[in-house]
C-alpha cells in the first residue's frame, strides 16, 4: 500500500521520477523565477488609497501589522515608507508588506486552534486580510486588461507553493503508511 500511495504521490506533484529534494529545489526556483519580475513591478507601483483601503491599513495598523510588515522589510533592507497620516500615494510594496504582517498576525495563538482550524479572532484576521487583498488587487486592475498585477504577482508565488506544501505532505504521510 505504501508503495503505491508514493507513487500516486509522485504522480500528482508531477515529479517525473525526480527525488523530493530535487522537487522542492525546483519548484522553490520556478516560485522565484515566476514571481520574481511581476514582485519587481509591484515594488516600482504607487497607488492612491482609497478611503475603503485607509480604513483597511488603520486596522490593520492597530494590530500591529504595519509594525510587521516595516520589520519584514527591514529585515530585507527594503525601504518602508508608509506613513498613514500624510496624504498621497502609497507603495505597493509597502502594502504588501502590510499583508504579510498580517499573515504573521494570523499564525499567532490568538488566531488559531491547536488543531490548526483558526479562531474567531483568526476569521477576524482572515477578513481583514482578503479586504486588503481585494483592494490591492483592484488598485493594481489593468482597465485594458482586466489584468491585477497583484493578483498575478501572488498567483505566481503560491502555485508552486502549492507543491511544496503537498510535497512536504508527502514526506509526512508516506511514512505513515509504511509503519501501519
Amino acid at each position: 500500500v505504501g508503495d503505491r500511495m508514493r507513487t500516486a504521490a509522485e504522480d500528482a506533484l508531477g515529479t517525473n521520477g525526480q527525488r523530493l529534494p530535487t522537487t522542492v529545489e525546483s519548484l522553490l526556483t520556478r516560485r522565484e523565477t515566476d514571481s520574481a519580475p511581476l514582485y519587481a513591478k509591484i515594488r516600482q507601483t504607487s497607488i492612491q488609497p482609497t478611503p475603503k483601503l485607509t480604513e483597511i491599513v488603520a486596522a490593520a495598523d492597530e494590530l500591529g501589522a504595519t509594525k510587521l510588515g516595516r520589520e519584514i522589510a527591514t529585515a530585507r533592507q527594503m525601504q518602508f515608507t508608509l506613513d498613514t497620516s500624510q496624504p498621497g500615494k502609497w507603495q505597493m510594496s509597502d502594502l504588501d508588506h502590510v499583508k504579510q504582517g498580517i499573515d504573521q498576525v494570523l499564525s499567532s495563538r490568538k488566531a488559531m486552534n491547536a488543531d490548526g482550524t483558526l479562531t474567531p479572532l483568526g476569521h477576524a484576521y482572515q477578513s481583514l486580510k482578503t479586504r486588503l487583498v481585494g483592494e490591492l488587487d483592484t488598485a493594481t486592475t489593468n482597465p485594458q486588461t482586466g489584468e491585477s498585477l497583484y493578483r498575478n504577482a501572488r498567483e505566481a508565488f503560491s502555485e508552486p507553493s502549492k507543491l511544496i506544501d503537498a510535497a512536504k505532505a508527502e514526506i509526512v504521510f508516506i511514512p505513515a503508511l509504511q509503519v501501519s
